[in-house]
């Protein structure tokens, strides 16, 4: 249970037994602090990641969950490192429970509240402690801008969330990538003071229709990351959707709209080698489908949303999915062979960009697929820049060599294969 009470400096203040919080609560409340009290260590974790509280008073006797543990992890977190957090006992402690409690990242263990002039004395220093190391953290978190966070909090609570939420079972963790279209010419029509505003309402309306556990960051530039925790699918491309409108609506004078890219994480992709894929890697994989959705987004019209793939459903469980990597060889225009390392794509695969190829050009593609070996007429559809791979191209499958090569190929990959004539491009 949570309760909560008053508008002033927010203190939390966490027991397993409510009724030994009256000695540290009444005091509080008298001197007009905004107080919330919570009785499980979970509580007080989600109290701290969404209420913002300056002071955080932590029970010895927490019961739920390891006090300690409790604190490591606020001290870890960007968004709760500044919160000065006061371990609290009704009675004495011993050495060994204080100096774990200093280890964990505590200020002070206070054995009993003792004179409430003192205490509260000690709670008004500690709120100007909070206060002042949430404005520095404040400044690495937020961007100056927008207001909304920071690239660096972004990667921090992005790899949080996908360690979190690495499990079977539908899609709990969805990204959208969102750019302003045309941004450029925004600055030229309208200056960049005015450019600045734009970007400025943009981030407040995606601010105002997400959910305090959603994260909004400024990517860079014109761009924005949101990371929508708990989501389905359906629920994520809803979301983009009320986004893309609300801002085509809020920056309708300014003739200014957005283009968002959608992917979602719903397991871990399998390990090559036996162990466990890196965060980082999971995190790296999850922001590339959403630059991919985003660039498909912007290159067929803007203003708009596209998914990762328009092609998944429940069908393709098992199957390859969006960076799946591939050997391939590739006969390019000259007679020039390439063994390419290629990644499976919506609607083809993707490779690393070669000066010799540039839209338009026909491949020969050689590849083995389950024990089979198919040869395709391929030809290059897209180049982009894909953060952490560098410039990529993106390939689509003309005609197949032998005359079952596309069975095959569909076989493995799934739906997300198209083959394309010249005719449709």
């Amino acid at each position: 249970m949570i309760r909560d009470s008053g508008e002033s400096c927010k203190i939390v203040l966490v027991s397993r037994d409510e009724s030994s919080l009256a000695p540290w609560s009444g005091p509080l409340q008298s001197a007009g602090y905004a107080l919330r009290t919570a009785t499980t260590d979970s509580e007080c974790l989600r109290l701290c990641q969404e209420w913002g509280p300056l002071v955080l008073l932590l029970d010895f006797s927490l019961g739920q969950g390891d006090p300690f543990e409790v604190c490591r992890h606020l001290k870890e977190n960007d968004l709760t490192r500044h919160i000065v957090i006061l371990m609290l006992s009704v009675q004495a402690v011993g050495e060994e429970l204080e100096v774990r409690a200093f280890d964990a990242g505590a200020e002070m263990v206070l054995a009993h509240p003792g004179s409430q002039a003192v205490f509260l004395a000690l709670i008004a220093a500690k709120a100007r402690m909070g206060s002042e190391q949430w404005q520095v953290r404040r400044k690495l978190i937020r961007d100056e801008l927008t207001g909304v966070f920071s690239r660096r909090y972004l990667f921090e609570s992005l790899r949080q969330h996908v360690n979190q939420f690495s499990r079977p079972g539908p899609p709990v963790l969805a990204c959208l990538m969102v750019d302003v279209d045309r941004f450029k010419d925004v600055n030229d029509r309208l200056g960049h003071l005015e450019g600045d505003r734009i970007l400025q309402r943009v981030a407040g309306v995606i601010h105002r229709m997400t959910r305090k556990g959603d994260v909004v960051a400024r990517f860079g530039g014109e761009e924005f990351v949101v990371v929508l925790p708990a989501t389905s699918w359906d629920g994520a491309r809803l979301v983009a959707e009320k986004l893309r409108k609300a801002v085509e609506d809020a920056c309708s004078e300014a003739g200014v709209t957005i283009s968002v890219g959608l992917s979602w994480h719903q397991t871990r992709p399998e390990p090559t080698d036996g162990e466990r894929v890196a965060d980082e890697e999971v995190m790296n994989i999850l922001l590339r489908r959403a630059d991919e959705a985003l660039y498909r987004a912007k290159s067929t019209g803007r203003n708009r949303v596209c998914t990762q793939s328009d092609y998944e459903g429940p069908e393709r469980r098992g199957l390859p999915r969006v960076g799946y990597p591939l050997r391939v060889r590739v006969r390019i225009p000259g007679g020039k062979v390439l063994e390419q390392l290629a990644e499976v794509s919506t609607g083809g695969l993707s490779m690393p960009a070669n000066p010799d190829l540039e839209i338009g050009d026909s491949l020969e593609v050689s590849l083995v697929l389950g024990g089979t070996e198919v040869k395709a007429t391929a030809y290059v559809v897209w180049s982009c820049l894909i953060r952490g791979k560098g410039t990529q191209l993106g390939i689509r499958f003309d005609r197949f060599e032998p005359k079952g090569g596309h069975d095959t190929l569909i076989r493995f990959l799934g739906h997300r294969t198209r083959v394309t004539t010249r005719s449709e491009t």
